[in-house]
């Protein structure tokens, strides 16, 4: 079939070397003419595309409507783009698609109206468009959906768009603020400082006054709380906007309020261990100091007259200066939280050798010690340096409180309570406690002694608790008072001895 051809050579050496794809069209929508560069874009081989329905190139599901396109253009013939608006795909003869972008100019001929296609492939832009919307879609989905608060605003302070973020800290629905001044969020005195952050200088810059500034919001309740506000300039479409970035501060506020206070109650810990280790290391040293003069008098004797060998004296004192290093360390295991070390132990065994070790104390009070060790069962898990030094404590607590005269009695007897714990009553005959000084006997430096800093209890409960044991200080009905605590048996931690 004959095509028409262009009457200029030029013309067609110029259509032939066109990078863009031009197909001639008759009113019928056979295809008369067509370039180099549609056979390439298509995939058709030289003359193979000549005599065709337009219609080989449109895909099946969309010819119906480029038919009506088709009959529209010849209607009402002039230059313009074909299908303005739509998507528009090509299809290759391997029957592959791809987007295109066509451009439709009418040519009255003799043979009648010919319509001129330009066809470009725009699938690399298509891909690019693709792409940038996806980001701009992610951007969207991120500022949507932050944390944080975005808010715009025109150069008289309206705010003109806000993220979702901004309603929850304040309190308001998004709606509630487009439109509204800024300012409805902002108390004074900042109020008046927001103002300087829509002032320009002669160049049109904005001067952002308080990037990352701590300010504080106004929430819909009148409420007021702490924020990072950062501001910047935003221009688009011709318009000088400002975006505000708004963090709440008030999480980090109490989290800052929490470390102050556990930095005052690291002082205050800090200064209650000093003073315990001075409190329990006295014990031992004041021994290491009396039997070291013991053993300066038995060295001024004749050997013959010496009741009792040196060496015993001074292995004697080696000990109780060992047992000041041992309190050493566990009171550094009190600062430093660690878990005490923990063997299986008898408890009654512990008992005995505390009241061996302060009898004497106990015989210069002038008191009696007596031990009722009944309790049928009494394999406990403790570090058991820990457990005496608590057993100690309370005794020497026993001691202070019969010293004022009368019948002077301590006595120490153990009992179980239920079928997994086992107590251990520290009763003595003194004037007993007051009722109102009852829950204050276990802080540090609140004793009622005339003597010593108040902090052998603390010490104690610090020593039965992490044992997750329980102790308590009640007065007797016949007077005195009893120190009791109690201790989970070995069998409950499900292990024997």
């Amino acid at each position: 079939m004959a095509h028409a051809r262009p009457a200029s050579l030029r013309y067609f050496t110029i259509v032939e070397s066109s990078p863009v794809a031009m197909v001639m069209v008759g009113g019928d929508g056979v295809i008369q003419f067509n370039n180099t560069e549609t056979e390439r874009m298509f995939g058709y081989r030289h003359g193979e595309l000549l005599g065709q329905s337009i219609d080989v190139l449109v895909p099946a599901h969309l010819r119906k409507r480029h038919a009506d396109f088709r009959k529209g253009f010849l209607r009402s013939p002039s230059k313009r783009p074909m299908g303005a608006g739509r998507d528009l795909m090509g299809l290759r003869r391997d029957g592959s698609e791809f987007p295109v972008e066509v451009g439709l100019t009418p040519i009255q001929a003799r043979a009648g109206l010919l319509v001129l296609a330009t066809i470009i492939d725009i699938t690399d832009r298509k891909k690019t468009e693709d792409e940038t919307q996806r980001h701009i879609a992610e951007l969207e989905a991120a500022v949507m959906g932050a944390v944080d608060g975005v808010v715009v605003i025109d150069e008289s302070g309206i705010i003109e768009w806000l993220n979702p973020a901004v309603g929850r800290l304040f309190g308001y629905e998004r709606d509630e603020l487009i439109g509204q001044d800024v300012r409805l969020l902002i108390p004074e005195p900042y109020q008046s400082e927001h103002d300087s952050l829509r002032d320009y200088d002669s160049a049109g810059e904005a001067k952002i006054v308080g990037i990352g500034r701590a300010v504080e919001g106004r929430r819909k309740d009148g409420s007021v709380f702490p924020i990072d506000m950062a501001v910047g300039a935003v221009p688009m479409a011709g318009k000088r906007l400002l975006a505000g970035f708004i963090h709440d501060l008030s999480e980090r506020r109490k989290l800052e309020t929490r470390l102050d206070q556990l930095r005052e109650d690291r002082l205050k810990v800090m200064g209650e261990m000093a003073a315990a280790l001075a409190h329990e290391i006295n014990q031992p040293l004041a021994a290491t100091g009396a039997y070291i003069g013991t053993a300066e008098r038995l060295l001024k004797m004749a050997p013959a007259q010496r009741p009792t060998k040196v060496e015993e004296v001074l292995d004697f004192a080696r000990q109780q200066v060992m047992q000041a290093g041992r309190i050493i360390q566990n009171v550094r295991e009190f600062a430093d939280r660690a878990e005490p070390n923990k063997t299986h132990e008898h408890l009654h065994e512990l008992i005995h050798e505390v009241a061996e070790f302060i009898l004497g104390k106990v015989k210069q009070a002038g008191a009696a010690l007596l031990l009722d060790l009944d309790a049928p069962e009494d394999r406990v898990i403790v570090d058991k340096i820990q457990i005496k030094q608590a057993l100690v404590n309370l005794v020497q607590n026993a001691i202070e409180a019969v010293s004022g005269g009368g019948v002077r009695e301590i006595r120490i007897s153990t009992r179980l309570a239920g079928s997994n714990e086992i107590t251990v009553d520290i009763e003595d005959t003194g004037p007993g406690i007051l009722e109102d000084m009852k829950a204050k006997l276990f802080e540090p430096f609140v004793g009622t002694k005339i003597k010593g800093m108040g902090v052998g209890l603390s010490i104690a409960r610090s020593i039965i608790e992490s044992h997750y044991g329980k102790i308590s200080i009640d007065a007797n009905p016949a007077g005195g008072a009893t120190a009791a605590f109690t201790l989970p048996l070995a069998e409950s931690w499900g292990q024997g001895s």
